[in-house]
């Protein structure tokens, strides 16, 4: 085996923990999600290392009547500013909290584990 076909096996063995992991952690929270319409009172951009910034924002929103503020920061759009509206999506049993786990990110890691899978498959067996 070559040293290119052991790391796309690696990345593949990563991506899949990871994708799995995220994918379990969604489909359990799912039920435990609710959603309502939020407002950005708080937005600031942070510095990343090794990655572009982004904004995050922190949410107030109503749920049965009562008002509530986000413990947590959630992505937002970079164009976003205090007042905008977003969809929410808050834990039932903790309603401060809002959920940051996307269905997207579980189909992301799946395509980036598909496409290691093949380039290893490629190298180990076609290339």
């Amino acid at each position: 085996m070559s040293n290119e076909s052991l790391l796309f096996l690696i990345g593949t063995i990563i991506l899949t923990g990871v994708t799995l992991f995220l994918g379990v952690k969604f489909l359990y929270s799912r039920k435990k999600v609710g959603s309502t319409t939020g407002t950005i009172i708080d937005i600031m951009e942070t510095a990343g290392k090794h990655f572009a910034s982004q904004s995050v924002a922190l949410m107030g929103y109503t749920i049965d009547g009562k008002y509530y503020t986000s413990k947590n920061r959630i992505g937002v759009l970079r164009n976003s500013k205090v007042g905008d509206e977003f969809e929410v999506k808050y834990f039932v049993n903790n309603p401060e909290l809002l959920s940051t786990t996307k269905f997207i990110q579980v189909i992301g890691f799946f395509v980036a584990t598909a496409i290691c899978a093949s380039v290893f498959v490629y190298l180990q067996f076609l290339g």
